[in-house]
């Protein structure tokens, strides 16, 4: 190869030339937009995850939902047989009418207090009535089915005697049963805050 022809050197000149440009190009441009591509994949392989994430999350968030709405409407139906708070007036109503379809006679409603348990509170009562045998039984089948929790103890049945000053001489009445109602309501700090889902 001759490099003093002209030909030859216009050639070498316009491959050096042509290899600095290239050598430029892939060095100021190309490197940096490759680094750029590079962060930019990076980028959304991260996103593409994070959409994976939220989209399982959202999958078990409506399965959750599901579950919670389900286990809300189990909790309400227990809540009726449990009730959040005290409540003497439902108590003493659902007593009175009980005995009035029984036709029994509540002498006494005497409170025992409220004892505090693991979760809730016992709120006992102790009752003096004067009924019948079959009668008692009515009485105590509709304290079994009231809308809440009513535990019957100390049951304790003696003959009727007619000895009370306000009695009108009736003697339809065969025993007097002392007995103690027992309710249920949740502490206050067992108390559950639910959300509407």
């Amino acid at each position: 190869m001759d490099f003093k022809d002209p030909k030859t050197q216009k050639i070498l000149l316009a491959a050096i030339g042509l290899f600095l440009v290239v050598y430029f190009w892939h060095a100021k441009i190309y490197d940096s937009y490759e680094q750029k591509i590079q962060t930019r994949a990076q980028q959304y392989e991260s996103i593409k995850m994070e959409l994976k994430n939220v989209e399982m999350k959202f999958r078990t968030l409506a399965s959750l939902k599901e579950e919670y709405r389900a286990l809300t409407r189990r909790y309400r139906t227990v809540e009726r047989l449990l009730p959040e708070a005290q409540s003497v007036p439902d108590f003493l109503t659902q007593i009175h009418a009980a005995a009035m379809k029984s036709n029994s006679q509540v002498w006494e409603v005497n409170p025992l207090g409220v004892s505090p348990e693991e979760f809730y509170n016992q709120d006992s009562y102790n009752i003096v009535m004067n009924t019948t045998y079959h009668d008692l039984g009515r009485f105590l089948a509709d304290v079994a089915n009231f809308p809440f929790i009513v535990n019957v103890s100390d049951l304790d049945m003696q003959e009727y005697v007619n000895n009370r000053p306000d009695m009108d001489g009736q003697d339809e009445y065969t025993l007097t049963a002392t007995f103690n109602l027992t309710t249920y309501f949740v502490q206050e700090s067992e108390k559950l805050v639910l959300f509407d889902m």
